[in-house]
């Protein structure tokens, strides 16, 4: 019997019986949804992790990004990690999640509980069976589930007349922070690139994401209950996956000194985050640690650029003054060689009140600045004025100081 066929007698068996059509339909018609747990034991190695080192108690900030009220630390066994595998990649209110796995760190592992309907009307014991799952935990964690999995799940329970929703409860999509800390080295910050080129995780055989959904209905069409294995399979490793970069942003947030990082614009990219957060110290650390480790000529400009402002904030002139002058002699990126002498001409004409030293970094800009005008059509004119009006006034304070 195909999908058309069962719908079309469902649809008859409910004209005909009405409002009590749901409890009066053909056994043949019976639909399930199949519950399955899986555990990663503690010496499973996911990667560059072990689960039984995937856990623990995490404070500060990574508390800040669930935005979970209560306690000050956040409990890696009170989360709940949620991935589904859906009817379509797009979203929206006609798309609906056919597999849903939820992952928890327990006594024995990394546990994956998931519920699987084998045909449509089967969806509110999956709805309800998730409901009843993450309810025992604190916080709900995912990988673009605010945007994605959520809304959909919502949107179902909604459909089916559950009056729930995962929404309101505290959630973390990891996304947000993966992307603030691994976009500067990785073009692709999906859960598979993290899972590559962060975890170190290859998987072998496993299906393409795009694939999912026109499997499912070839199960539905055919009754090939094997189809599902490797639907079954990538969802699982999906949530381990999330639980040890979760592990990852965790630990390296809580105590940044002591991140496992090897390349330097990962280093920056932390730095990013923690100067976001308003953790200067730390910061600080991040972007010299980034520097030391090796950076991209143009992203050595940028953290020069935010290390020297971050100094100057906290009255470290002594360090801003010597990144402005490494950066004023930069050769490759002018603009930052311009914001460094700009910076040094405020420096030496209020800070320490060398008006001479200011004038001769002046002219020192502008003519780069007519250098840059001969060599290039880029419009230098705002540059110009901005530094020609310094030394306008400089000179007003020379013959003032001299009269």
């Amino acid at each position: 019997m195909t999908l058309r066929d069962k719908i079309d007698r469902y649809a008859s068996v409910s004209q005909l019986k009405g409002r009590s059509a749901e409890r009066t339909v053909d056994p043949s018609l019976s639909a399930t949804c199949e519950h399955t747990k899986y555990v990663f034991p503690p010496e499973y190695r996911h990667g560059v992790l072990r689960i039984e080192s995937v856990g623990g108690h995490f404070g500060g900030l990574a508390k800040l990004l669930a935005q979970s009220p209560g306690n000050d630390t956040l409990d890696f066994e009170r989360m709940a990690f949620v991935d589904t595998e859906t009817t379509g990649l797009s979203g929206g209110i006609g798309v609906c999640a056919f597999l849903v796995g939820v992952g928890y760190r327990s006594s024995d592992g990394f546990v994956v509980e998931q519920f699987l309907m084998n045909d449509f009307p089967a969806e509110p014991h999956l709805l309800r069976g998730v409901c009843e799952t993450i309810d025992r935990f604190d916080v709900v964690v995912s990988y673009n589930g605010r945007a994605f999995d959520v809304p959909i799940l919502d949107g179902r329970l909604l459909l089916n007349g559950i009056k729930r929703k995962l929404s309101d409860k505290p959630h973390l999509d990891l996304l947000h922070p993966a992307r603030r800390l691994w976009k500067h080295r990785l073009s692709d910050c999906s859960l598979k690139s993290l899972e590559a080129h962060v975890l170190d995780y290859l998987r072998e055989d496993d299906i393409d994401g795009w694939m999912i959904p026109p499997t499912y209905f070839e199960y539905l069409r055919t009754g090939d209950t094997a189809l599902l294995d490797p639907v079954v399979r990538h969802n699982r490793l999906d949530i381990v996956s999330l639980a040890c970069v979760a592990h990852l942003i965790f630990s390296t947030i809580d105590a940044p000194r002591e991140a496992p990082f090897i390349h330097g614009l990962d280093w920056y990219g932390l730095g990013t985050f923690l100067e976001r957060h308003r953790r200067t110290k730390e910061a600080v650390f991040c972007f010299e640690k980034a520097m030391t480790t090796g950076l991209p000529e143009e992203t050595i400009s940028r953290c020069q650029k935010t290390l020297s402002l971050m100094c100057k904030r906290k009255g470290d002139w002594e360090e801003a003054v010597r990144l402005w002058e490494e950066g004023a002699c930069v050769s490759g990126d002018a603009s930052h060689s311009l914001f460094a002498l700009e910076e040094l001409a405020k420096f030496y004409e209020h800070r320490r009140r060398d008006l001479s030293l200011a004038r001769e970094i002046c002219h020192r800009a502008i003519a780069m600045l007519e250098m840059r005008a001969t060599i290039s059509d880029a419009d230098v004119t705002r540059f110009f004025e901005d530094f020609e009006y310094r030394l306008r006034r400089i000179e007003r304070k020379l013959q003032k100081g001299n009269a």
